[in-house]
């Protein structure tokens, strides 16, 4: 029986695809799942609608990632953080706290596309990618300055955690 795929279907195809499998399997697993349809004329003019719409979705999505992206990419963050006598950070910087911190100067994504392997607790600039769409990725600086470091030009004070937009890196930061 041939049958269309309507998701990916593990060691069998991708979405969209016809194969042929066995009546059994199409009839007690693949369609009774929605997985597939039967391969008939009408399922046929009707998925390949689904699939133009699908596309031009996609297609737009797309677009409004690489806009976000040029919005964002080159741009950066700054978190003030308590520190210890020890050099130890009170608390830390989490994804959550980088998304709020863009959402303030009026960018706008979701905490899971902020790709941390761990939430930062070091002083100083942090490369972070965000991943708008699936092969659309924006590099931002978070800088972390610790809690009574010198005011810089540009930026406003808000207290611990709290995200501040400053326009250059703070002087006692710059990489060298």
């Amino acid at each position: 029986m041939e049958v269309i795929l309507t998701q990916d279907v593990a060691k069998l195809g991708r979405r969209g695809e016809i194969v042929g499998v066995k009546d059994g399997y199409a009839c007690n697993y693949l369609i009774p799942k929605k997985l597939a349809l039967r391969a008939s004329d009408a399922n046929r003019r009707h998925f390949k609608e689904v699939m133009r719409q699908t596309c031009v979705r996609i297609d737009k999505q797309r677009a409004s990632a690489e806009e976000l992206r040029a919005k964002l990419d080159g741009e950066h963050v700054k978190f003030t953080l308590a520190f210890g006598e020890t050099g130890k950070a009170y608390g830390s910087i989490t994804a959550k706290q980088i998304a709020e911190g863009f959402r303030e100067k009026g960018v706008y994504f979701d905490h899971h596309q902020v790709m941390l392997d761990h939430p930062f607790k070091e002083a100083g600039a942090h490369e972070v990618k965000i991943r708008l769409f699936e092969d659309v990725t924006a590099t931002v600086k978070v800088w972390i300055v610790p809690e009574g470091e010198p005011a810089h030009r540009g930026s406003e004070s808000t207290g611990e955690k709290e995200s501040v937009q400053v326009e250059d890196p703070p002087e006692t930061l710059k990489e060298g």
